[in-house]
């Protein structure tokens, strides 16, 4: 029986958030028939339930294109398959398969606390924000949904919709479109409070000059 080199690493990989090998890569790293293995596998005296958890009976393309029946294994699965594999060479290469199993195992697990413990983005801003943060903002507390704000507060003072924005920006999202339809509102409010304020000038000058004006 030909041998496996020494550096030979067994082939694991991560599929739909499950550390798996193949029948295939069993085979070939313990230098027997694909045919042997596949046979193995389906004479198993092992439960339902525990073939169903362990096995997937897959497919893969051969060389010449054509598909051809394979499973994918997790390490329980490994484990049982292989505990008639004996001697020594067989041993060292059990370990070997089981070590890359751990390794890759720790790898999941650190992917998915990775993604656990990403920082969530800081864009909670209810009502009672403008309440604690503008003096100027009166709420109405019958349905808490009726916001009455001061001009001032949508040019002088903080803008929770800015710092949405900004966060989203920081990471890593495009809010260009939102920024320059946030502010083409707020040049719009502006030119409409100027408007206002020039009518009420006027209307005070008409009014002590004898002169009404009815907006």
């Amino acid at each position: 029986m030909a041998t496996i080199p020494a550096l030979s690493q067994p082939e694991i990989t991560i599929t739909n958030g499950r550390v798996v090998t193949t029948s295939i890569a069993i085979a070939e790293f313990f230098d027997k028939r694909h045919d042997d293995v596949l046979k193995k596998i389906r004479l198993m005296d092992c439960s339902t339930e525990f073939n169903a958890r362990n096995f997937a009976d897959v497919t893969y393309t051969d060389a010449k294109g054509e598909q051809r029946p394979m499973y994918q294994i997790t390490k329980n699965g490994f484990v049982f398959l292989v505990m008639g594999f004996t001697g020594k060479k067989a041993a060292a290469f059990k370990e070997a398969y089981i070590a890359e199993f751990d390794r890759m195992e720790k790898q999941l697990w650190e992917q998915k606390q990775l993604a656990l413990s990403s920082p969530a983005m800081n864009i909670n801003f209810p009502l009672s924000w403008f309440s604690e943060h503008h003096p100027y903002a009166t709420m109405n507390y019958v349905d808490r949904k009726t916001l009455q704000l001061d001009t001032s507060v949508l040019f002088d003072m903080p803008s929770p919709a800015m710092r949405i924005f900004n966060e989203l920006r920081r990471n890593g999202y495009n809010v260009d479109a939102a920024v320059a339809e946030f502010n083409a509102f707020k040049h719009l409010t502006e030119e409409m409070r100027r408007t206002l304020q020039d009518i009420s000038r006027l209307s005070d000058q008409n009014a002590r000059k004898g002169f009404s004006v009815s907006l």
